[in-house]
């Protein structure tokens, strides 16, 4: 299908398209017969389907990357979501619109994805829970994305089997909260992962949190190398936690929370890391707002230092 470019629609051979009348259509016959459509500049109010099935992909069974992303949103109800289990070869998946209970269908028969994202920053994805057998038929990805799906509940077995996984991104999942994570965290022992990525998964303006022990319990047993815990009105971490960071973990980001000065301060004194960016502390709501109000912004500084001194510690 063609957007139009370099295309003379007022050529004779051009005629109404059956499936929408204001596109215009050439068909194609000979040794590779086609369609083309352009569409362009008709003021749709609905993406249309060159395909009035759900097998518009059936003859890409060489494809290896695609992105449809920020469609689904605009199709009709009458619309059906594309077929993508012909795409037999494909390696990289963008894509949203699909919910909790078809992911696994959608999935079917794509054993060479290594890279699959799913975002509702560029379109709609409601995701609520995600089931021990989501990514059963996709046992080679590499990298998962789940951005701002409204997702509540990652169940423990959901990635265990992915033993490739090496990049994990559930970023703006505001429901998630630490505890709605930690079937995300007991998998990922069982897996390659390298860098873990939970910015904003807790609500801008609820009540401060605190980082569960058994974060920390089931990160022990990890490989990971990066943790990005960024927005989470973080305020303290229990005791426990940060001495069972794995002994690979170099990289942790946890800007712009509410830490309040505490006991688990100590703990920080034993870690073995390069890099530890807690910048913008204190100030979520107003970074927030300055996000909002600065789409262009690529990198923020402050000189705000925590802790600058800390003391030696002896326990009663």
């Amino acid at each position: 299908m063609s957007t139009g470019e370099n295309i003379n629609n007022d050529h004779p051979s051009f005629t109404p398209c059956p499936f929408e009348p204001k596109c215009n259509c050439h068909y194609q016959t000979g040794s590779e017969p086609g369609v083309t459509a352009d569409c362009s500049h008709k003021r749709l109010s609905d993406i249309p389907l060159v395909d009035s099935s759900d097998a518009c992909f059936l003859q890409l069974k060489s494809l290896q990357e695609l992105n449809i992303e920020n469609n689904v949103g605009f199709y009709s109800a009458g619309q059906i979501f594309p077929k993508l289990s012909d795409l037999i070869n494909l390696e990289s998946l963008t894509m949203d619109g699909v919910d909790d209970k078809h992911l696994s269908v959608q999935l079917r028969n794509l054993t060479n994805l290594t890279s699959l994202k799913i975002s509702n920053l560029s379109g709609i994805c409601v995701i609520k829970s995600l089931e021990t057998n989501a990514f059963i038929n996709v046992p080679n990805l590499k990298r998962i994305e789940i951005l701002k799906c409204q997702i509540k509940e990652i169940r423990n077995g959901t990635f265990r089997h992915l033993s490739k996984l090496q990049y994990v991104d559930f970023s703006y999942n505001t429901k998630l909260c630490f505890h709605g994570v930690l079937g995300l965290i007991y998998d990922l022992q069982f897996t390659s992962s390298k860098v873990l990525k939970l910015n904003k998964i807790h609500e801008t303006f609820h009540m401060n949190t605190v980082v569960p022990v058994k974060f920390g319990e089931y990160l022990r047993n990890t490989s990971l190398v990066e943790l990005h815990v960024d927005s989470n009105r973080i305020q303290e971490v229990d005791i426990g936690v940060l001495p069972n960071f794995p002994p690979s973990l170099d990289n942790i980001s946890a800007a712009d929370n509410d830490f309040s000065f505490g006991n688990y301060l100590y703990e920080t004194l034993a870690m073995n890391i390069s890099i530890l960016n807690v910048k913008f502390v204190f100030n979520s709501r107003h970074i927030k707002r300055t996000y909002q109000q600065t789409s262009g912004i690529t990198s923020l500084s402050t000189n705000i230092r925590v802790c600058p001194k800390l003391y030696r510690y002896s326990p009663k």
